[in-house]
């Protein structure tokens, strides 16, 4: 497969996906989410495949969503509906992956790149990493995260990293359950890897009905009330706002409409 955006690499039932535009700390574009996307279904119609490792190349996981695209975005109702449904479908599709996804997180992991990390199954953090959510700050949603976050670190604590977009490090992750294991940056790789094969060792059915019927008691994801919410809010005036605000690097003026 022809990636421009991601990596794709398989070795010994091990398939590793990592985000590949290191220059802009791996910002979710458009066509990085397109690619995504492709890469998922080569995964799951690839019965070698056993486990999949989600990671970012240089210093970030993922700075979150391209936000220099959200002003074409933004004039179009259409682009607005296709990025609306393409993050959460990503999003559920992973959730739903019949393979287990650890995400191996290397650095910043912000606003949608923190969602990767919501939606994986297992989490193994550098200690340098970092995460956050802070698309209320700019008029956005973090319409995975609502849904997702509560159930994994409880309604109060999901509340204050939602409206606050305040940024949390690796070892307040682990502490509040958003991370499995933090380990030294140097071992990142390394742990990881050990964990996939311990996966990888486990009978595929048994892996991937666990992994079922462990989505279906918990927090799952809400695929259509989170394309419409995300919807609703792009297409405010504040989004706009927020998003010139940002490019400006000025404060934002929302008038809640």
């Amino acid at each position: 497969m022809d990636f421009k955006n991601i990596a794709y690499t398989k070795k010994e039932g091990i398939a590793t996906l990592k985000l590949n535009r290191p220059q802009v700390f791996n910002s979710l574009s458009m066509a990085t989410w397109s690619e995504i996307g492709a890469a998922l279904d080569a995964i799951e119609a690839d019965n070698e495949v056993r486990v999949v490792i989600l990671t970012g190349e240089g210093k970030a996981f993922s700075a979150g969503d391209d936000i220099s695209e959200f002003g074409e975005i933004a004039k179009d109702p259409e682009k607005i509906k296709w990025l609306a449904r393409m993050v959460p479908q990503a999003m559920d599709r992973i959730e739903h992956l019949k393979k287990p996804v650890i995400a191996s997180v290397n650095g910043m992991a912000m606003g949608g790149g923190c969602e990767l990390v919501l939606v994986s199954d297992i989490v193994v953090a550098s200690e340098k990493a970092r995460f956050g959510l802070p698309e209320v700050m700019i008029g956005a949603i973090a319409g995975v995260a609502v849904f997702k976050l509560p159930h994994i670190v409880g309604v109060k604590r999901a509340k204050e990293m939602l409206l606050t977009g305040d940024t949390i490090d690796a070892q307040e992750a682990y502490r509040i359950g958003m991370v499995n294991k933090v380990v030294p940056h140097d071992q990142l790789e390394a742990e990881t890897l050990k964990m996939a094969k311990k996966i990888s060792a486990a009978a595929p059915v048994s892996a991937s009905v666990t992994k079922e019927m462990i989505n279906v008691t918990s927090g799952k994801l809400d695929l259509d009330r989170s394309v419409d919410i995300g919807n609703r809010v792009m297409t405010t005036a504040d989004f706009q706002e927020g998003f010139a605000a940002f490019m400006s690097k000025r404060p934002p003026v929302y008038k809640g409409k």
